[in-house]
């Protein structure tokens, strides 16, 4: 028996559901699961939006300087997080497709652990 099955298994006797809240535990699982594909989409925006700027070339208007950088940088990360809102471009949706088939309730993911 490693360290973590025992972690785990004393973690899953410490907090056994009830029947009632076990689709409480398996709706929250499926919104931090949602959450976290929102997350990866607006870091996926953020990094395509940060290569779209680099591809522009720099103009004499305004200098380019270390302040600038972050403010741009700042802004595309907001934007970008801007973008993911809502139905965003997608890619959370399909990660969440994708994804949620393998969310089961937390008392089968403890069940299936062999010791």
């Amino acid at each position: 028996m490693t360290i973590n099955e025992t972690m785990m298994r004393v973690q899953y006797q410490n907090s056994q559901p009830s029947v009632s809240s076990a689709k409480d535990m398996d709706s929250k699982e499926k919104e931090r699961l949602m959450a976290a594909c929102r997350e990866f989409e607006s870091i996926f925006l953020h990094m395509m939006i940060r290569q779209m700027r680099d591809t522009v070339p720099d103009n004499s208007l305004i200098e380019k300087s270390h302040a600038r950088e972050i403010f741009e940088d700042l802004h595309d990360e907001e934007l970008a997080k801007n973008m993911a809102k809502g139905q965003g471009v997608g890619l959370a949706q399909q990660m969440y497709q994708q994804l949620s088939r393998h969310v089961e309730p937390v008392k089968e993911q403890e069940e299936s652990v062999e010791i």
